[in-house]
């Protein structure tokens, strides 16, 4: 009988043991290594049908380790009238492996993608899941397949989805009619695609297994261009009724030189406003400027993201009747103003944002988010972005400068890159004035003038209510104790525009006193504060995006009763990432402290960061430099 048992017992619980899935003791030691979640499975099969249809089946896996990874559970597919996601299961596994939680439909949210309220039209959506499960570690699974009635966007493997997270299997499937051809390219990836031809279709797959995780790193690339991935793009595609071929940028611009064909026409009546707006006589840069006003001054950015609308603007008509329309009807109507005038200008595709990453230049796709136009104006090249009220005429600033865009002209699309702003344009000048009491208190003025990049910074706050604008230049300043006494804000609308930001402070302990001493920092006002870590290896390249220049000068003026007793010794850093250089200038009231940092922009290789990481080194310590001042004895002088 208790033999009997015994074996009973055995096979429950090997049975048991065999409904166990994902169990976190399964994971190899190595993928837990710098690791807050680990990818468990990952499998997408691509199935195209047609040059307009086709289906993505995917199965997703994984263990969330620790708190701050909890994001990755979430469960978030986007669809449109070209899409349509279906069949979604997801499942909940405590750390043994045991089913804890299934996903119900009520469980799946579908929410408009209109989550930042910047879109009036928008038929984009988001299946979203949150599992709403804490107790680490856990497991999520999901499945789902997708159905697609329109294709320009195919989908793209990329073996890590973010820092700090392992793999532990991924695959990728593509599977093809032989007469329809599918560009890819392979960036990053160690492992050949196994390829088999049956019944008129070929079937590529890679397969990767056990892949640790990867750090992140200061200055480095984005993920997208560090991780393994699969580059997927049509050859020939169809969307909504209109036939392109995206084999070349020639071919993908005359596609959207189709879509955007005849939709510049304006009425009689705004053609003969607009050229009441100027002379004849008029330089085309004067009327130029004087259209893009006009532009400013009566139309407003609102998206419209529908159907065909994602890539097709709406029509000068439109917008001039409607006074708003998105990046594309913007941009489109600026050119339809500068036609009436004559002047040549081409829309223009871009991927925008401060600090995204370029498009992959030989891979022709449809890579953008963002239009802007092209003018050509006095033999001379002209960027305006058509959705700002307030950007100067001229100039596109740091969310499109300097990368690689696509013109649409009649011929097709022509790769060229954006304006390229330099050093001697990124500047930020600093003159103060301290003057110290014998307590360590004082009062200060300051004058600091930002230029390029550093208008853009300081835009927001020039646009900023006057309670607004208090705060951030508050939080802006490296003032250990002060009181904003007094500001003003004074705006250059050139082509490379400036802000320049006069204040007065009262300060409180501004000199630290210690026994008949005081310390004083010399630069308090304009400390460096994106300093790379300190790293024994290093393997992605150093990018550092934007050349810039910063030239502070303060004015101490020493207190009554106190001399000079101890200074920094000025420094003179040079090397391939830039300049840092301070010097002091002091006669018997007064100290001038100067302070240079010029930043080259480059992408340097991975062996340089120590020499990287110790310029910076250089400046932080710099940036904390002293002056120590002395009591003078009774009855001597200064």
């Amino acid at each position: 009988m208790y033999i009997l048992l015994s074996y009973l017992l055995l096979l429950c619980s090997s049975a048991f043991a065999d409904d166990l899935k994902y169990p976190v003791s399964s994971i190899p030691d190595s993928l837990l290594k710098s690791a807050n979640s680990v990818i468990r499975t990952d499998e997408v099969v691509f199935e195209l049908k047609s040059i307009k249809k086709a289906t993505e089946k995917i199965e997703f896996a994984v263990t969330i380790l620790k708190k701050n990874a909890n994001d990755k559970a979430y469960f978030f597919k986007p669809y449109d009238q070209f899409s349509k996601v279906k069949n979604i299961k997801g499942t909940v596994y405590d750390a043994s492996g045991k089913v804890v939680k299934k996903i119900k439909q009520d469980d799946i949210s579908d929410i408009s993608a209109n989550i930042g309220g910047g879109s009036l039209f928008l038929d984009s959506r988001i299946k979203a899941i949150d599992p709403e499960h804490y107790q680490y570690p856990y497991t999520v699974e999901y499945s789902c397949e997708i159905e697609y009635d329109g294709l320009l966007n195919y989908p793209q493997w990329q073996l890590y989805r973010d820092f700090n997270e392992s793999v532990e299997h991924s695959s990728f499937t593509v599977i093809r009619p032989e007469n329809l051809e599918v560009r890819i390219m392979e960036r990053g990836v160690d492992v050949d695609a196994s390829s088999r031809s049956v019944d008129g279709t070929v079937t590529l797959n890679w397969d990767v297994h056990n892949k640790v995780a990867i750090k992140a790193e200061p200055f480095s690339d984005d993920l997208s261009r560090i991780s393994p991935s699969i580059l997927l793009a049509p050859t020939d595609f169809l969307i909504d009724g209109f036939q392109g071929n995206a084999e070349s940028w020639e071919n993908f611009g005359s596609w959207i030189y189709t879509l955007n064909k005849g939709r510049g026409e304006l009425p009689e009546e705004t053609r003969q406003k607009i050229l009441g707006l100027f002379n004849e006589s008029d330089s085309d840069y004067k009327k130029a400027k004087i259209l893009y006003q006009y532009l400013q001054d009566n139309t407003r950015y609102i998206s419209i993201q529908v159907g065909i609308g994602g890539w097709q603007p709406i029509e000068a008509e439109e917008v001039d009747r409607l006074s708003y329309g998105d990046c594309k009807a913007l941009t489109n109507y600026m050119a339809s103003l500068l036609d009436i005038a004559g002047i040549e200008s081409y829309y223009t595709l871009v991927r925008a944002g401060a600090n995204t990453t370029e498009i992959i230049s030989e891979f022709p796709s449809n890579q953008f988010n963002h239009a802007i136009l092209c003018a050509l104006i006095d033999n001379d090249t002209v960027w305006l972005e058509c959705t700002s009220q307030r950007l100067p005429f001229g100039y596109i600033g740091s969310f499109t400068d300097d990368r690689e865009v696509v013109l649409i002209k009649e011929d097709g699309g022509k790769l060229v890159r954006t304006k390229v702003y330099t050093e001697n344009e990124n500047q930020k000048v600093c003159n103060a004035i301290i003057e110290l009491d014998s307590y360590g208190d004082g009062t200060g003025s300051v004058s600091t003038f930002y230029q390029g990049v550093f208008y853009d910074e300081k835009l927001p706050v020039l646009l900023s209510d006057n309670h607004d604008q208090k705060r951030r230049i508050r939080q802006s300043l490296h003032l250990p104790n002060f009181i904003l006494e007094d500001y003003s804000l004074t705006e250059n609308r050139n082509v490379t525009p400036s802000i320049e930001e006069d204040i007065t402070v009262s300060l409180d302990g501004y000199g630290t006193s210690f026994g008949n001493r005081m310390a004083v920092n010399l630069n308090i006002l304009n400390k460096i504060d994106n300093i790379p870590s300190k790293k024994e290896e290093r393997n992605s390249d150093i990018i550092v995006r934007r050349s810039f220049v910063e030239c502070d000068t303060i004015l101490y003026k020493i207190p009554f009763g106190f001399k000079i007793d101890k200074i920094s010794k000025p420094r003179n850093v040079e090397s391939e990432f830039g300049e840092f250089k301070t010097f002091v200038n002091v006669n018997e009231s007064e100290v001038e402290y100067v302070r240079q940092l010029k930043v080259n922009k480059g992408v340097f290789p991975p062996d340089t960061y120590d020499k990287f990481y110790d310029f910076y080194n250089s400046v932080k310590k710099g940036d904390d430099d002293r002056l120590i001042l002395i009591k003078v004895e009774h009855g001597s002088t200064q």
